[in-house]
């Protein structure tokens, strides 16, 4: 957790909209409003992906962010 105290470049709240139990796995959607790591506003979209292992651990996180459609325009 060393990287979520000190060496995190945004700061803001995570806020929860929903979460989803899969088995083993959990989905977490939500919204990140804060400061990126230059300190301007920012408001992403995310979907964190959770993995445990057999002694209910997180073993694997992965992130997704909702940065819009003009990421993928040519």
């Amino acid at each position: 957790m060393k990287f979520f105290r000190e060496q995190r470049l945004i700061r803001g709240i995570h806020k929860i909209e929903q979460i989803l139990p899969l088995g083993r796995r959990l989905l977490a959607m939500g919204r990140f409003e804060g400061v990126g790591e230059k300190g301007y506003q920012r408001s992403v979209g995310f979907v964190d992906i959770l993995d445990f292992d057999d002694t209910d651990l997180v073993k694997k996180r992965r992130t997704f962010l909702a940065t819009g459609h003009l990421v993928v325009q040519r």
